[in-house]
């Protein structure tokens, strides 16, 4: 790597770090510590050790980044129960583009009876979404799929697949990069889906991903 791009790279991730961590400013983390041991490598000559911290560094950051997108999901609705939301990841990626990529949030919920379950996911940056941005909110699609239909949501449109056996999925694309999924089974009705998307927190998940 040359020094003009390594550089770059260190500034974009002092800077993420300012903004992105809850933490005041003064207060140093592992972040700031990663960043500043990778400055310090590089200047004295040890490229591979100062990769080693930002990489370390990117990792901390996007766990950062998931928990603060995580408080967005929905709580559980009357006569349902929650479980935590779980972060997983569908493997690295590199780039300031990727800092979300790869990682899915999730979270399940249990009708009080047992009788139904169903799942909040969230992906942001997500190679996967730019598969289905041509599905979702296509009209076209939506009119060739039995039990296909748009809802909105606000000023968003989602679609909701019914397959009339107490299961479906609703799916909401925005700004073609966060794509946000209720599925659920043991369902008997589908507006269970459609109210569990109205009361994910659809505002504060675009102020935090800028869509």
């Amino acid at each position: 790597m040359s020094t003009r791009p390594m550089l770059a790279l260190l500034s974009t991730l002092a800077l993420l770090a300012t903004t992105a961590l809850a933490a005041p400013a003064a207060r140093a983390d592992t972040v700031t510590d990663q960043i500043d041991a990778a400055r310090q490598l590089y200047g004295d000559g040890d490229l591979g050790g100062a990769l080693t911290e930002l990489g370390y560094a990117v990792q901390d950051i996007k766990a950062k980044q998931a928990a603060l997108l995580a408080t967005t999901l929905p709580d559980a609705p009357a006569g349902w129960s929650a479980e935590e939301p779980e972060v997983t990841s569908a493997g690295g990626a590199e780039g300031m583009g990727g800092l979300v990529a790869g990682q899915m949030i999730e979270r399940q919920y249990t009708r009080d009876d047992g009788g139904a379950t169903m799942t909040a996911e969230l992906m942001a940056d997500n190679p996967m979404i730019a598969m289905m941005a041509g599905l979702v909110g296509n009209p076209a699609f939506a009119s060739s799929q039995t039990g296909m239909e748009r809802v909105r949501i606000g000023r968003e449109s989602a679609m909701l697949q019914w397959n009339g056996d107490g299961t479906g999925e609703i799916n909401l694309l925005l700004g073609n990069r966060v794509l946000v999924k209720v599925s659920g089974e043991g369902l008997e009705d589908k507006e269970d889906l459609v109210a569990l998307l109205k009361a994910w927190k659809l505002d504060e998940l675009k102020a935090k991903m800028g869509v």
